[in-house]
This record gives C-alpha cells, sequence and structure tokens, in this order.
C-alpha cells in the first residue's frame, strides 16, 4: 500500500503535553539523538519505526554476537507497540509494493544460484514463523521470488537449506534478501516476541557469493536518529528518516524542525501475494 503524505507531516507528530504554557520545547531548540546499526546494503529495515514505537530505546534488528559463524549475526524481533505489532525485517532493495513478485534490484550477482542456505535460531514453535524472501531480476524485471518459512523453538543455530523451484529460467544480474522475525502472510503483523537470529547466509550453485549480499553480517552500518525532545514523531518514514529533521534555518533561536511529504510505503500493512507453482 502507498499513501500520499499531504499535511507536511504535521498530523504525524504529537507534542507530549504537560499541562504547560507555552508548549514544551515548542521553539525546537533542544534535541536528543540515538545511534544504531544495520548490516551494510540492508538499509530498508524496521529499525527507526521500532526505535520510535519503543520510547527511542531499543531496535527490533539488532546486532549480536551471538553469531553462528564470524563475529555477528542479525537478531530480529516482533514487538508491541501501543497500537500495533511491529516486526522485525531488513532488506536491501526499496520494497515498493506488497507483491514480492514485483521486488528488482539488490545485490548484484552474475550467475545463476539453484538454492540457499543459512543458519537460524527462533523461539515459537506453532503460533509464529519467521520469513525469508530470495528475489531475483534481470534488467530491470523480476525473474523469480522465493518464500520460504523457519521456526521452532531452538537454542542454538540449525541450518535451512531450500532449493529454488521451479529454477531460475535465465541468469539474473541482481538479487534480493529479505529476513523477517514473523510470518507476514498472516492475517496479523506477529506475535510479540517471536525472536529470529540468522547467519552465514549463502547462495547455492555458485563459485562466488554476491559481494554486496553481505551473508555473514560481518558489516554494519552506523546511523544516528535526531528526534526534538517532548515531541513524539508518529509514522517517520523507516527507511529514510529524513523527512522530519532538525534544521538551522531558524525563525528565532538556533534550530527549527523540518517536515516533508513523501511517498510512504507500509512494509507491515499490504496485501502478499506469492508466485503460483
Amino acid at each position: 500500500m502507498k499513501k500520499i503524505k499531504i499535511s507536511l507531516l504535521l498530523l504525524s507528530i504529537i507534542a507530549i503535553c504537560k499541562a504547560q504554557n507555552p508548549i514544551p520545547n515548542g521553539n525546537f531548540e533542544t534535541w536528543s539523538s540515538t545511534g544504531y546499526e544495520y548490516p551494510q546494503y540492508y538499509q530498508y529495515n524496521s529499525i527507526i519505526r521500532s526505535l520510535i514505537s519503543n520510547n527511542y530505546y531499543a531496535p527490533n534488528v539488532e546486532k549480536t554476537t551471538d553469531a553462528y559463524h564470524g563475529n555477528y549475526a542479525v537478531k530480529l524481533t516482533t514487538i508491541a507497540a501501543s497500537q500495533d505489532t511491529i516486526f522485525g525485517y531488513f532488506l536491501n532493495t526499496p520494497p515498493n509494493e506488497g507483491d514480492v513478485n514485483t521486488w528488482i534490484g539488490g545485490a548484484p550477482i552474475n550467475e545463476t544460484p539453484t538454492g540457499i542456505r543459512g543458519y537460524y535460531k527462533y523461539n515459537l514453535a506453532t503460533i509464529d514463523s519467521a520469513t525469508i524472501i530470495v528475489s531475483f531480476s534481470k534488467m530491470g524485471v523480476n525473474i523469480g521470488t522465493y518464500i520460504f518459512k523457519v521456526g521452532g523453538i531452538t537454542n542454538s543455530y540449525l541450518p535451512f537449506q531450500f532449493t529454488f523451484n521451479p529454477p531460475l529460467s535465465v541468469a539474473p544480474d541482481s538479487v534480493v534478501f529479505a529476513a523477517v522475525s514473523s510470518n507476514i502472510f498472516s492475517s496479523n503483523n506477529g506475535i510479540p516476541g517471536a525472536c529470529l537470529y540468522i547467519d552465514s547466509i549463502s547462495l547455492l550453485g555458485i563459485t562466488s557469493q554476491p559481494a554486496m549480499l553481505n551473508g555473514d553480517f560481518e558489516y554494519w552500518q552506523n546511523n544516528t536518529l535526531t528526534y526534538p525532545n517532548d515531541w513524539y514523531m508518529n509514522n517517520a518514514n523507516e527507511d529514510n528518516y529524513g523527512y522530519i529533521s532538525l534544521t538551522t534555518d531558524a525563525a528565532k533561536g538556533n534550530y527549527a524542525i523540518k517536515l516533508e511529504s513523501y511517498l510512504e510505503y507500509d512494509f507491515d500493512d499490504v496485501t502478499w501475494y506469492t508466485r503460483p507453482t
């Protein structure tokens, strides 16, 4: 689902009123910041939305040293927000539509994979499952999307290995990889507390892994979320936080808040489709 934000996001920020006059931090002079990390090349993720919903405390996409291989793995958690449930996810392309069969872009690739394997831990037996999506494209056209589920309760890493069926009919030039802490095809956004650890992802049937797949999740990108004190930001763009930002273009004082309209994609508020087999 896409939405046009046409009110300069004035409807998307709510003052935390304290029965004071004037409005606390009404001149937007005091700001705070929270640092976070995401796997390199996977800037499309649920971190910003989870931080805002979590009072800027903890993201639901985390770097963890509880790794199967190397130093790091990714931990994804489904959390309960005030009026919603937010699953943890990351992927390496803009998810422009809910239909995963339209996904294109991602990491460059010059071979034809036959499947995917990796290692995971999960904490729910039957009521939820994690989702893994691999999507291929060539010259800007999707040529194959594959969706897999992993779940169960395990305290140590288990392997998974899936074959791409039907196989790719032509060699791709790009691959999208996505992981989600819950079943995105269910009628809700998952079970709060569902937690996926994932590590050591590799494509099968090729001689070398795409460099930008970062399948061992050893490389991470640092970023900072800056927000005005005493204000709550609702529905900030989770893929690019810059639509609500601090600016020195102020009428009075040193700072003002900059609000921009944008075309929004709701990753967890869509109708999902699968490719017929």
